[in-house]
Formats: C-alpha cells, structure tokens, sequence
C-alpha cells in the first residue's frame, strides 16, 4: 500500500517543507510507476520529474531483481477523500480507503477498492 502517511513530524528531520507535502508524493508515486512501467516493458527507466522537486532524472536505470511476473500489486491509500481516489484511479491502481472510512464512500466517490494481500 503506497500513502503519503499522517504523521508528519519527519519531514525536517529530511530536509522537506511540509509546503511540498502533495507535490513530494505525486512526485514519488510517478517515479514507482515509472518503475512499475519499466519493469513491465524490461526497458531501461527513463523518468524526470514534472515538478523538479526532489529527484533528479532517472535515465537509463534499471531495478533488480525484476519482478517475476513483470508486474506487483500495489494500492494507494486515499484516506476517503474524493481527490485522493481521483489520483489513484489514474494510476489504475487499486484504492484502500483510511482509517474510519467506509469501503463503499471511497467506491462511491469513484475510485477502484482494493483488498491487500
């Protein structure tokens, strides 16, 4: 399950601005896809950030191990809201509502309900 958590008392200790706190997991859920892409397509990973926030390129790269069937379930963790459920459909992801929430408000609110493993 990929989230961007709810505790956020460690972000000066890396060096972020709570300011970057969106901008910073959209960033990082590209770059899994892009993994996740490049994996699939056994081609070297080509990414750069649309933001320029945080990483730089990754160009050229490769993951190993591969995964063994060129591809991994993931979901993103939405926490309810229909923005967040928004997001994870469009990384054609499965949704994992938060904590206190009701399966069928985050599956109302349009977003794929995934179970984990």
């Amino acid at each position: 399950v990929l989230g961007r958590g709810s505790f956020t008392e460690s972000f000066p200790l890396f060096g972020y601005s709570l300011q970057d706190y969106e901008v910073l997991f959209n960033e990082k859920l590209d770059l899994f896809a892009a993994i996740l892409e490049s994996d699939h397509s056994g081609t070297p990973l080509d990414w750069s950030s649309r933001s320029g926030t945080v990483h730089g390129p990754a160009r050229g790269l490769r993951v190993y191990p591969p995964t063994e069937s060129s591809s991994l379930r993931t979901w993103i963790g939405v926490g309810g809201s229909p923005e967040l459920v928004g997001r994870a459909a469009r990384y054609v992801r499965g949704a994992v509502p938060g904590m206190g929430e009701r399966r069928s408000g985050a599956a109302a609110a349009g977003g794929s309900v995934g179970r984990p493993p």
